[in-house]
């Protein structure tokens, strides 16, 4: 019996035609976390609640709506979130100039409510929760003390075995203040990624200062209460001080980032004015905090005083 040929046109000439190329890449898009709203009436009040959030920091555009506060979490006290009320909250960020792309750390109960009454789909969450913090992948110092001295807060943040030799404090002179570590104000001690963030990954350092042993690669995310220092090549973004602190500091051993935010000032790093002026020098250990609501940037070469 003779078999009929079924011709089918190769996918390239179709995607010729629709001039149509399919790629990959990694773009780096805020994410909105809600704070733990309460219902007033029986309802929550999203314009508040989305102004709560907002409260750090400036931002326009696409965003990803961290929806784990207000998704189920087994407990039977937890009322997860309402379709009416998913409305109203994307209604309230676009009029806050936000455009929420997609959800993420959402339950599947609110994951079928937000694609079903909103077409917005859900993604996978890379954000470590505070839950993770207390695993055995993280190590935790103890927190700082106002009354601490100068010598012992040093190296209060770090631990002996580890980064008694960070070369950003084993250098430091009067010449270069701005490095020498310093007590972070209403944190409890350091966060300590033992390891590399890898593009995609968002780590937060809550309540705390962040250690990363590793790189930050280019779209990675680290963000902290406190100080961020990366002992690898900084790549990503560093976000330190989130919580409106300004006194944080960045801290890379080799400085490439794509952008960098202390307290509620951030700039991205493509074209630095310090690095022009010989104040950023890639791959050399530099340091940035905030001075006068301007980022300052400082790169020193291991050995030179």
């Amino acid at each position: 019996m003779a078999r009929k040929l079924q011709v089918v046109k190769p996918l390239v000439a179709a995607s010729a035609t629709a001039r149509v190329q399919v790629l990959g890449g990694a773009y780096l898009i805020p994410t909105l976390r809600l704070v733990p709203p309460t219902r007033v009436n029986g309802e929550y009040d999203m314009e508040a609640t989305v102004a709560a959030a907002k409260a750090n920091w400036s931002l326009r555009g696409p965003v990803v709506v961290d929806l784990a506060n207000v998704s189920s979490n087994g407990s039977p006290h937890m009322s997860p979130i309402r379709p009416a009320e998913l409305k109203a909250l994307f209604s309230s960020l676009k009029d806050a100039n936000l455009v929420p792309i997609a959800i993420t750390n959402a339950s599947e109960d609110v994951k079928t409510i937000a694609w079903r009454t909103l077409q917005v789909p859900s993604i996978m969450g890379t954000r470590m929760g505070d839950e993770d913090t207390s695993s055995d992948r993280w190590q935790s110092v103890p927190a700082f003390d106002d009354t601490t001295s100068k010598d012992e807060a040093e190296y209060a943040a770090v631990t002996e075995e580890s980064y008694a030799k960070d070369p950003l404090v084993e250098h430091e002179t009067s010449n270069t203040e701005p490095l020498t570590t310093s007590p972070t104000h209403g944190t409890k001690g350091m966060m300590v990624v033992e390891g590399s963030v890898r593009t995609g990954q968002q780590i937060y350092a809550k309540g705390q200062g962040l250690v990363v042993m590793g790189s930050v690669n280019s779209g990675a995310e680290v963000l902290a209460d406190g100080d961020i220092h990366v002992y690898g090549v900084l790549k990503g973004r560093a976000l330190a001080g989130i919580g409106g602190y300004s006194h944080a500091k960045v801290y890379a051993q080799k400085f490439d980032a794509e952008l960098i935010s202390i307290a509620d000032t951030f700039t991205t790093c493509d074209a630095l004015a310090a690095r022009d002026a010989g104040d950023v020098v890639d791959d050399l250990p530099t340091v940035v905090w905030l001075e006068d609501g301007v980022l300052r940037f400082k790169s020193v070469a291991p050995g030179r005083v």
